[in-house]
C-alpha cells in the first residue's frame, strides 16, 4: 500500500474527484449536443461548433489534472528527480516547490499521453508513478484525441497534416470538419455497440484515470479486481 504525506493524499483525492465530475459533466453534454429529441440546437454548424468548443474544455481539464497529478506525486518522493536531474532536493518538499521544480525546467509543456508516461518514469518513483499504468488503448484514443484538439485550436499546417492522419486512419473524407468527426458514430473498445467519437474519447480519458487511482488506492478495489 502505497503512504502518501497527509496534504498529498488530500490534494490527490480532490484532483481525481473533480477529474471524474468534469467528465459526467461533459458527457452528459455530449450527448444533449448530439440526441436529436434533446434539441440544444438544431443547427449543424452550431452543433458543430459546441463540440469543438468541449474538445478544447475536455483537453483543459485534462492537462490540469495531469498536472497537478505530476506535481503532487513527486511531493511524496523527489528521489527519481533528484537522479535523473542529477541535482538535490528535499525527500518531502512543499508542494509549490515541486511545482517550481517542474514548470522551471518546462518538463509540465506536456504532450501527448506517450510523452507524458515518458516524463513521469523519468521523474516519479515507481510507487507514486500512476501514469505507468494507462493502457495502450487509452494512450492512443488520448494520443488521437489530442491531435484533433491541436487541429481545432491551432489551424496551423503543422496540425492540419496531424488530423489528416487521422482521417486517414479512420477512411474519412479529409475535408470533414472535427466538429463533424467528433460526432460520427463509432464501436466501443471491444463492444458493438456505438457512440459519438468524443464520446470513446471521454471513455479512455475515464479509463486512464480510474487506472492510475487504481494503482494509487489499491485499498479501495474490490476483493479479486485486476485492471
Amino acid at each position: 500500500m502505497v503512504t502518501f504525506p497527509p496534504t498529498a493524499r488530500s490534494s490527490i483525492e480532490s484532483g481525481f474527484a473533480r477529474f471524474l465530475s468534469e467528465l459526467e459533466f461533459y458527457r452528459l453534454f455530449l450527448y444533449a449536443i448530439v440526441t436529436p429529441e434533446v434539441r440544444v440546437t438544431r443547427a449543424a454548424m452550431e452543433k458543430r461548433m459546441l463540440l469543438e468548443a468541449l474538445a478544447v474544455k475536455v483537453h483543459a481539464s485534462w492537462e490540469g489534472f495531469v498536472r497537478g497529478l505530476m506535481v503532487d506525486c513527486l511531493s511524496c518522493d523527489t528521489a527519481q528527480y533528484a537522479q535523473s536531474m542529477a541535482v538535490t532536493v528535499p525527500e518531502q518538499p512543499s508542494r509549490d516547490l515541486c511545482e517550481l521544480m517542474l514548470t522551471g525546467t518546462g518538463i509540465l509543456r506536456l504532450g501527448n499521453a506517450s510523452q507524458l508516461r515518458g516524463i513521469a518514469r523519468d521523474l516519479l518513483m515507481p510507487a507514486f508513478n500512476p501514469f505507468k499504468e494507462i493502457g495502450k488503448a487509452d494512450v492512443s484514443a488520448i494520443n488521437e484525441f489530442q491531435t484533433v484538439r491541436n487541429h481545432i485550436a491551432h489551424q496551423s499546417r503543422q496540425s492540419r497534416r496531424g488530423m489528416e492522419r487521422v482521417y486517414q486512419r479512420s477512411k474519412l473524407d479529409p475535408s470533414l470538419p472535427p466538429g463533424d468527426f467528433l460526432a460520427t458514430s463509432v464501436n466501443g473498445h471491444g463492444s458493438a455497440d456505438t457512440a459519438p467519437r468524443l464520446g470513446i474519447y471521454l471513455d479512455a480519458f475515464l479509463s486512464a484515470a480510474e487506472t492510475m487511482e487504481a494503482h494509487l488506492f489499491p485499498e479501495r478495489q474490490p476483493k479479486g479486481t485486476t485492471r
